[in-house]
């Protein structure tokens, strides 16, 4: 038997480059992103992230990084 695929998270964080601005919750226009107990941005709802790039693209330190959007079942479009 064969384990499941687990699909990566859409968005990660580097603990070490973070510097717990607080820019990617602030502006995630979904806000499925919160600030986990140490103060890095967490994702709280994953099955709600658009992948819209947003954090990724206003993150003063790269720390964020959007992964791609897995595809659909049948339309082999990506999402």
């Amino acid at each position: 038997m064969v384990a499941p695929k687990t699909a990566p998270p859409p968005v990660a964080f580097n603990d070490k480059w973070c510097k717990k601005c607080g820019i990617c919750i602030r502006f995630c226009p979904v806000r499925v992103l919160e600030a986990g107990p140490s103060g890095v941005p967490r994702l709280a709802r994953p099955d709600e992230c658009t992948y819209c790039g947003l954090c990724e693209h206003l993150c003063p330190d790269y720390a964020a990084v959007v992964g791609r959007r897995p595809k659909k079942r049948g339309d082999g479009v990506e999402r």
